[in-house]
C-alpha cells in the first residue's frame, strides 16, 4: 500500500495512489520513509482560525483527511496531535521552524529562474495572505494542491494549499 500515513489511525488507501499525487511517491516513497529523516518532515500547520502548530510528521498525506504531528518544542515526551485537513488553511513543509523573521519573501518569480515546470500561480487566501509559486498538480475542483515557492530563498520547501481556505487562484507572470 502506498500511503504516507503510518501513525495511529492511519489512512487506508487502495494499492494504487491517486494519479494526481503520484509524484509524491517519488518524494515520500513507500510508507513515508524514502528521503525523510526518521524523525519526520518539518511541518507548520496553519489553521483557518489563525492558529499555528509546528512539529514533525511522518504521516502527512493529502489524500487522507488527517495526519499526526509531534509538536516541537515540547516538554517531556511529546504526544502526537491529530490534525484534520478540513480545519487547515495550508500545510507548510519547511527547512526550519524559526525561518528568517527579518526576510520578506518575494511574491514574484526571479528573472533568472530557469525552472519552468508546472503552472505559475498566485494564491490568495480568504484571510488575505498571498503565496506565489509553481504547482504540478493544480486542479480547481480538487480538495487542495501543492505549491513550490517562487522565491528560492523561502523557508518553505513546498506548501499544501487547502482549497477551502482559498479566495482566488490566478496565473502568475
Amino acid at each position: 500500500m502506498l500511503c504516507v500515513s503510518n501513525g495511529p489511525g492511519a489512512c487506508s488507501k487502495p494499492d494504487r495512489l491517486n494519479r494526481r499525487y503520484a509524484h509524491m511517491a517519488a518524494i515520500f516513497g513507500e510508507r513515508g520513509v524514502k528521503g525523510i529523516p526518521m524523525e519526520g518532515i518539518k511541518v507548520i500547520a496553519r489553521f483557518r482560525d489563525g492558529r499555528l502548530l509546528k512539529g514533525l510528521s511522518q504521516s502527512f498525506n493529502p489524500t487522507c483527511p488527517s495526519f499526526f504531528l509531534i509538536p516541537v518544542p515540547s516538554a517531556g515526551k511529546p504526544q502526537p496531535v491529530k490534525v484534520a485537513l478540513a480545519d487547515l488553511k495550508a500545510v507548510f513543509i519547511v527547512h526550519d521552524f524559526v525561518g528568517k523573521p527579518e526576510y520578506h519573501e518575494q511574491k514574484q518569480f526571479p528573472l533568472n529562474h530557469g525552472d519552468n515546470t508546472g503552472l505559475r500561480l498566485k494564491v490568495t487566501f480568504s484571510d488575505g495572505e498571498v503565496l506565489v509559486g509553481r504547482s504540478l498538480n493544480y486542479d480547481p475542483n480538487a480538495a487542495g494542491f501543492f505549491l513550490l515557492p517562487a522565491d528560492p530563498a523561502s523557508n518553505n520547501q513546498r506548501v499544501y494549499v487547502v482549497a477551502g481556505a482559498v479566495k482566488s487562484v490566478d496565473k502568475a507572470a
